[in-house]
């Protein structure tokens, strides 16, 4: 026994929570199309909008599988009684409870709640908790640069920092650069292709006050062979260990006053903020061109990335 509980008991019960999350892996297909579907569905019956329910990708599946584990366990400490994963259902309200209580962001509450859902084949608001609001004015964790998260020296990271502020590629996609990834478009600006999450990837501007250096960079940087085979620049220890959001922040703040400039996706229509945001407006086909730029589909996700524009 460890931890007060049998071994065996804890790996059968988490087992079973897995295997629950494993049905609900849809990878391959597309999230944003089933949302859209389903919304069409609505409007063609006139019923409720029903919530999209799935996995799309192995950072989901991680982060759920990660979360029941942890639930799990902590159950198990309190209750040694349960046997099933069922079992531990009645459960889930007391341990989101505590996570509240400790501090635990309305944002992580979402997704520890989305997690459990998940596994059990419910909604949210079935376990009797109340979800805190979210509200974009409390994302803290990634909109300024810590010490923390950038530790000296931090010119190691310089060069990369730069890359990602004028390509805003995530992480991963990032570390997939190759030097075939970046060419020059008829308009004498730069595009990378960026290869994301859900199989999501294309070429996307590359901001033109970084041309020179982007274009010395991938012509300079020596090259390593990856796992499958592929000869790329940028190893993932190269890449800031803290949250990159603020590059992406800063790309998408960027897009979003040259296409401003340029004048040529602009709508004419206003997207109005609300909550935090309320008296905030920007152009919505501004906003659309930014989104799919940044790998997004919804006008307000990429809200979130504009921060620095107040």
């Amino acid at each position: 026994m460890k931890g007060g509980f049998p071994m065996g008991k804890k790996s059968n019960i988490i087992h079973e929570a897995k295997k629950n999350l494993q049905k609900q892996c849809k990878y391959g297909q597309s999230k944003h199309a089933a949302k859209e579907k389903a919304r069409e569905e609505a409007k063609r019956t006139g019923e409720k909008f029903k919530q999209v329910h799935g996995i799309y990708s192995t950072n989901t599946y991680d982060l759920y599988s990660s979360v029941c584990k942890s639930f799990i366990i902590h159950t198990l400490e309190n209750h040694k009684e349960v046997r099933k994963f069922e079992d531990c259902r009645r459960y889930v309200r007391d341990f989101l409870q505590e996570k509240e209580d400790k501090g635990l962001s309305a944002w992580s509450l979402h997704a520890y709640a989305s997690a459990l859902a998940c596994a059990y084949g419910c909604n949210k608001d079935d376990f009797g908790y109340d979800v805190p609001e979210r509200s974009r004015k409390d994302i803290i964790r990634c909109r300024d640069f810590r010490s923390s998260d950038y530790r000296s020296p931090e010119e190691k990271w310089n060069d990369v920092k730069t890359i990602i502020r004028a390509t805003g590629g995530r992480r991963a996609e990032i570390s997939k650069y190759r030097k075939e990834d970046l060419r020059e478009r008829e308009d004498g600006n730069l595009e990378i292709f960026r290869r994301g999450k859900n199989k999501i990837q294309g070429w996307y501007p590359v901001l033109p006050q970084y041309k020179d250096f982007v274009k010395e960079y991938f012509d300079k940087a020596p090259t390593y062979t990856s796992a499958n085979g592929e000869e790329r620049i940028i190893r993932k220890e190269q890449i800031p260990s803290g949250s990159i959001h603020d590059l992406r922040a800063s790309y998408a703040c960027e897009l979003y006053k040259y296409y401003e400039d340029r004048g040529d996706v602009a709508s004419g229509k206003l997207y109005h903020c609300r909550k935090d945001m309320a008296g905030t407006s920007y152009d919505k086909g501004i906003l659309a061109k930014v989104s799919e730029d940044l790998g997004h589909h919804r006008l307000d996700v990429v809200i979130s990335y504009l921060y620095k524009l107040k």
